[in-house]
């Protein structure tokens, strides 16, 4: 199942093209490197002089990119991405063999078995493999490194120089790399002090640790110093629109993301290991049973002393690589830990940068099945346990993901790309004229239009972001050579916190060129052209409130109805879970009836006057006649209230042909609260969808 598994993850990302936010934008960036044949291209800080438009002031090490455009140059062009979608597989098949070769330390197949499947089981690390996102690169960084500081028998000059030349390696991979030196360095002095005999202890573990740092500054540090000429910081992520108070980023971050209290900081972001399971799925909770095995191990053959066997022993290796794995995990939980307690979120606010630990948690894991008795067939069923988790919810989740939605369109004749919801408003952006400029909410989509674009976190989009009326933002937006604006199905501060999200609301200002999935193409019309008049509206209503258990976190796998009533509008709506624990697994519902919908049109303005605070999100449902089952539901608005006394939601909308009535699904998430004023539907009847 270890080679099927991976069999699977290359065939997805052989046959499905990038999709993923990140991997579109690195391979733009890639684009660019390859257009000039120059790495300093990168960071793209000149969006002026880039060929896409695209402002990325990015301070990961420039090893991914790079290797995008190599990619684009051994293809013999940028329009396809077929090798660049190897590179990702190609790091996380490297980084599970080492896994499963440091989970057989002991000298048991099995061993090597249960790490490789347990590496595999994370399903965040494996959709990221499959997606051609960059995650497998720090993993497998810090997996090499692990390999040879528990595996490699040579003296301590030749150890210190690969263990240092694959930990600057290992710093070119991603910034989050920054921390590899605080996570392995105290491991390398421990284990060079077990290996060293007790009379020459000193010298040589000073000589393999000098070598060792030596060489990983030579290799690894140029980037970082680049970094401190152009930022004034080794790493950052605070560009200049980040920063800008206005748009309230920081509630984005932390109410959105389920880390608003210091509760949920502890819970989703020191312990996310633990509650994320939609991410880790169960491997965290197993490596708590490696825990202790491997302090006995280590006291029992890893300590220094008479009795410690030889340095190439089976048994003094697997003890070496279970103390590596704990230490890196203490470590790592230490430095969330005190980032918490400094009140800096940038460790806990994303799941990704926990994969790094991965390897460390997964031989854990793997040493707990493994020491199951073996007597009536006891490994047998860890096995078991083990192959089924993995298949169950790595590759259940995957398949969800990206197999049967790009299986079902291709039986349907959409091509490989037809599920994906914002290839409808790239093909708008493609047949537009090449001097088009585009303003645009999310960059990465752009990849395959290739149209040029105006970033939301563009520098040159503060001037927008200070206005407050509608069409005065709208003659701005012109004045930059602004014709057309693109806008994902989620919401940003740049959209919810600007004139942005009025602009678009309105009919005068912009006409909606495209509408998939909720991704949208407006075109911004001219001060002198003349727009109808609304020509039916209607309110939704009446409303009923659910509490609802969720299972799978902000992805919402699995939902349970905990029970519901009938909800007023203008009533205060309060989140049902009054404890400061599993809030992310906590939602209440308020649902609109169905509200049949007039012959006036396709085009549909959602209006709403919502209050409260917390993470509130908004669903419409499509029906068709006589069928009370919603055909289809799409996200029109996703954002943190921040006690507002009142602020207005508001999203035009293409229904499907056929539609013939419309409901709402307004939910808040956890500790929250809400008060519904009103909820509407007005027809938008100039502009039917060509």
């Amino acid at each position: 199942m270890f080679v099927a598994s991976l069999l699977v993850m290359w065939c997805l990302a052989a046959f499905i093209p990038i999709t993923q936010n990140d991997a579109l934008e690195y391979a733009i960036v890639g684009r660019e490197i390859y257009a000039t044949g120059d790495l300093r291209t990168y960071p793209v800080l000149d969006s002026a002089g880039a060929q896409s438009g695209f402002f990325g002031p990015w301070t990961h090490p420039p090893l991914y990119v790079a290797m995008v455009a190599l990619a684009f140059a051994h293809q013999g062009g940028d329009s396809g991405t077929w090798i660049v979608r190897l590179i990702s597989p190609w790091f996380f098949t490297v980084a599970a063999l080492l896994v499963a070769a440091l989970g057989a330390l002991r000298g048991t197949a099995r061993g090597g078995l249960f790490a490789g499947m347990l590496f595999l089981a994370a399903p965040l690390l494996y959709l990221g493999a499959a997606s051609s996102l960059i995650d497998p690169l720090p993993v497998l960084g810090m997996t090499l490194v692990l390999a040879l500081l528990v595996g490699l028998d040579a003296s301590p000059l030749r150890r210190g120089l690969w263990v240092g030349l694959a930990l600057g390696a290992a710093l070119w991979t991603h910034s989050v790399a920054v921390i590899f030196p605080a996570l392995l360095l105290p491991v390398a002095w421990i284990l060079v002090r077990q290996r060293v005999a007790p009379r020459t202890s000193r010298a040589g573990a000073l000589l393999e640790m000098t070598t060792l740092l030596a060489a990983a500054g030579a290799v690894g540090l140029w980037p970082y110093l680049r970094n401190v000429s152009l930022f004034g910081n080794p790493v950052s992520d605070n560009p200049a629109v980040f920063a800008f108070a206005n748009l309230d980023w920081k509630s984005y971050f932390t109410v959105m993301r389920g880390i608003g209290t210091l509760a949920e900081m502890i819970q989703y972001g020191l312990l996310k290991g633990w509650f994320a399971i939609e991410s880790y799925s169960l491997v965290f909770w197993l490596a708590l049973l490696g825990l202790p095995l491997a302090w006995r191990d280590w006291r029992r053959s890893g300590a220094p002393g008479p009795a410690m066997p030889p340095p190439g022993a089976a048994e003094a290796r697997a003890a070496s690589g279970l103390l590596a794995a704990a230490v890196v995990c203490a470590i790592y939980h230490a430095l969330v830990l005190a980032s918490v307690l400094a009140g800096v979120d940038v460790m806990v606010r994303n799941e990704r940068y926990m994969l790094i630990i991965m390897p460390c948690v997964a031989m854990l894991g793997a040493a707990a099945l493994e020491r199951i008795p073996a007597r009536t067939g006891g490994w047998r069923r860890a096995s078991i346990i083990a192959l089924a988790m993995a298949i169950v919810v790595q590759l259940g989740t995957m398949m969800a993901y990206r197999g049967l939605p790009a299986w079902k369109s291709a039986v349907a004749g959409g091509g490989p790309l037809g599920w994906w919801a914002p290839i409808g408003v790239q093909r708008e952006l493609a047949s537009l004229a090449s001097s088009t400029r585009v303003l645009t909410l999310k960059p990465a989509d752009m990849f395959y239009s290739r149209q040029k674009m105006l970033s939301y976190l563009d520098p040159a989009m503060l001037g927008f972001y200070r206005l407050r009326e509608k069409r005065e933002a709208a003659r701005w937006l012109r004045q930059q050579g602004v014709s057309f604006v693109h806008v994902p199905d989620y919401w940003l501060p740049p959209f919810y916190n600007s004139a942005l999200v009025d602009l678009l609301a309105e009919p005068a200002l912009a006409e909606l060129r495209a509408d998939t999935g909720g991704y949208q193409v407006f075109r911004l019309r001219s001060d002198d052209e003349a727009q109808a008049p609304d020509c039916a509206q209607a309110p939704f209503g009446p409303w009923r409130r659910s509490e609802e258990l969720i299972f799978g976190g902000r992805k919402s796998m699995l939902r349970g109805d905990l029970g519901s009533g009938p909800y007023t509008v203008g009533d205060l709506s309060v989140g049902w879970n009054a404890s400061p624990l599993f809030l992310r697994e906590s939602s209440t519902v308020l649902r609109s009836a169905t509200l049949a919908l007039p012959p006036a049109g396709r085009e549909w303005l959602i209006e709403m006057e919502v209050a409260g605070e917390g993470y509130v999100l908004v669903y419409l449902m499509t029906h068709r006649a006589g069928s009370a089952i919603a055909e289809s539901s799409r996200l029109l608005a996703d954002l943190p209230l921040r006690g507002e006394s009142a602020r207005r939601v508001a999203r035009r909308v293409w229904v499907p042909p056929g539609t013939s009535a419309l409901a709402l699904s307004v939910e808040h998430r956890g500790r929250s609260q809400l008060v519904l004023k009103a909820a509407r539907a007005v027809a938008v009847c100039d502009n039917a969808p060509r």
